[in-house]
């Protein structure tokens, strides 16, 4: 039994909470929440597309939940699209694309204009604030735009510690 394969496990958790941690106070920090930016939805799709455990589904979920109850947003909410997109670009990678530069820059910026987009249907359509289409297109655009950005350099940070943590240790 290699005993090297728990440190390297615990190392792999401690990093990617440390850095989750991270753009969390950033993005709260910078309100830039306000603006349509968020730099947690790329961290943990980048992290479900770029690493073969489960790890991306519990720190989305754990970090989700961080994240509604930093933004006062209705709790559970974050935590379960976090979730369902670590999961989703879990199954993307294994099955639908060689996680490359391009191809993580398009899976980001596409999960955070869905992000923006489910957003809009459960806080303004079905709420009854509906019709601001307007708003609606420049949250996805921003979303996806600021998503390709900061998800481009989380792939660029967050794929040299994947290979390195997640390689044999002979």
């Amino acid at each position: 039994m290699n005993s090297n394969k728990p440190k390297a496990s615990f190392a792999k958790w401690t990093v990617y909470s440390f850095l989750l941690l991270l753009m969390l106070v950033l993005q709260n920090t910078l309100s830039l929440h306000i603006s349509y930016i968020c730099l947690v939805l790329p961290a943990v799709v980048v992290i479900s597309l770029n690493d073969d455990s489960d790890v991306g589904l519990v720190l989305g979920c754990v970090f989700g939940l961080l994240w509604d109850v930093t933004s006062g947003r209705l709790f559970g909410y974050n935590a379960l699209l976090m979730l369902l997109f670590a999961f989703a670009a879990q199954i993307v990678a294994a099955n639908l694309i060689r996680v490359k530069w391009l191809t993580n820059l398009v899976t980001v910026a596409a999960f955070a204009a869905i992000y923006q987009l489910i957003t809009y249907f459960f806080f303004f359509l079905i709420w009854g604030n509906g019709g601001a289409w307007y708003t609606v297109f420049l949250a996805i655009l921003h979303g996806g735009l600021s998503a390709a950005v900061t998800g481009t350099i989380f792939f660029i940070i967050f794929r040299p510690i994947s290979r390195k943590i997640n390689s044999p240790v002979g």
